[in-house]
C-alpha cells in the first residue's frame, strides 16, 4: 500500500465518523474550489448528492445548479455519512453509483499513486453502509445520471414532494451543461492510443483484484433493486420527517482493523 492509499483510507474513515467528520470541513480547499465546509450536509440544505469518486458527482452537481441556481447542495465529500445524515435530516438525498471497475479505473488513470485494492475496499464499504437507508434515498446509476438527469430531478420531486426546476435533456441542453462544466477547464486533447492501452491495462488490474467480484455483485444488486423509477424497491416510500434527530449508527464496519487483500 502506498502513502497515498493510506491517506485516502484515513480520509474515508475520518469522514465516516460522526464526531471526527467535522475535521474534513477544516481542510483547505484548492484555489478556485468550493470550501469543504460548504459541501458538508447540514439541516436546511435542499439536496445532497454523494457517491464514490468519479461516479458523475460533478456532472449531477452542475445539472442541479444550472437548473436551480439558488439550491443549497451538499456534495463531493465522498463518504456515506453524508447520505445517512441527509436521510435523518429529511433532506432529499441522491446516492450515485457506477460500475466499480469503471469508477476505480477512472481514478487510477488520474492518480497513479493510488492502488486498486484500497479503492475497491472503500467502494464496498461506501455502498454497504447506505443500503440500510435505501427507503430514504434515491439511487441513480452513472448511466441514469449522464443520459437522463432530468428524470433524476423528477424522481427527487416525486419522492420528496419538492419543486426543483428541470429541463428536457435534449442535445441543446446537453451542450449547455457541458459548456458550464468545461468553462474553467483546459481543453483536453483526444486520448492517444498509448493512453487508451494504459487505461485498459489499469482496468484489467482492477477486474482481477480479489475484491472486485464482491463489489460487482453489490453494484448489480443495487442497480437491479434501487436504480430507476421502475426498479422493485425504488422511490416508494416517503422521506423521514424533517428535523428528526440523528440516530446512532453502529461503528463496527469502521472500527475493524483494515486488512487489504482479504
Amino acid at each position: 500500500m502506498t502513502p497515498r492509499d493510506l491517506l485516502f483510507l484515513a480520509r474515508f474513515r475520518l469522514g465516516s465518523n460522526r464526531v471526527l467528520k467535522h475535521l474534513l470541513a477544516l481542510r483547505p480547499a484548492p484555489e478556485g474550489r468550493i470550501p469543504n465546509r460548504e459541501k458538508t450536509v447540514t439541516p436546511g440544505m435542499d439536496v445532497c448528492i454523494e457517491g464514490f469518486p468519479n461516479s458523475a458527482n460533478t456532472f449531477m452537481m452542475h445539472v442541479i445548479q444550472a437548473w436551480n441556481p439558488e439550491a443549497k447542495l451538499a456534495h463531493h465529500v465522498h463518504v456515506p455519512l453524508q447520505l445517512i445524515l441527509a436521510a435523518e435530516y429529511g433532506i432529499p438525498a441522491v446516492a450515485l453509483i457506477r460500475e466499480p471497475a469503471d469508477a476505480v479505473t477512472s481514478i487510477l488513470v488520474k492518480k497513479e499513486r493510488l492502488s486498486a485494492s484500497p479503492l475497491l475496499w472503500v467502494y464496498e464499504k461506501f455502498y454497504r453502509r447506505i443500503v440500510p437507508y435505501s427507503r430514504d434515498l434515491i439511487f441513480a446509476s452513472f448511466d441514469d445520471v449522464t443520459r437522463s438527469p432530468d428524470q433524476v430531478l423528477i424522481r427527487i420531486n416525486e419522492k420528496y414532494h419538492k419543486q426543483l426546476d428541470y429541463r428536457p435533456y435534449d442535445a441543446a441542453e446537453k451542450q449547455r451543461i457541458f459548456a458550464r462544466i468545461n468553462a474553467d477547464k483546459v481543453p483536453k486533447a483526444p486520448r492517444s492510443d498509448e493512453e487508451i492501452e494504459r487505461r485498459e491495462r489499469v482496468r484489467q488490474d482492477v477486474v482481477h483484484d480479489p475484491r472486485y467480484p464482491g463489489c460487482l455483485r453489490l453494484y448489480e444488486t443495487i442497480t437491479a433493486n434501487y436504480c430507476g423509477p421502475s426498479s422493485p424497491a425504488a422511490d416508494r416510500t416517503r422521506p423521514v420527517a424533517k428535523g428528526r434527530p440523528p440516530r446512532a449508527v453502529e461503528s463496527e464496519p469502521f472500527d475493524r482493523p483494515l486488512v487489504i487483500g482479504r
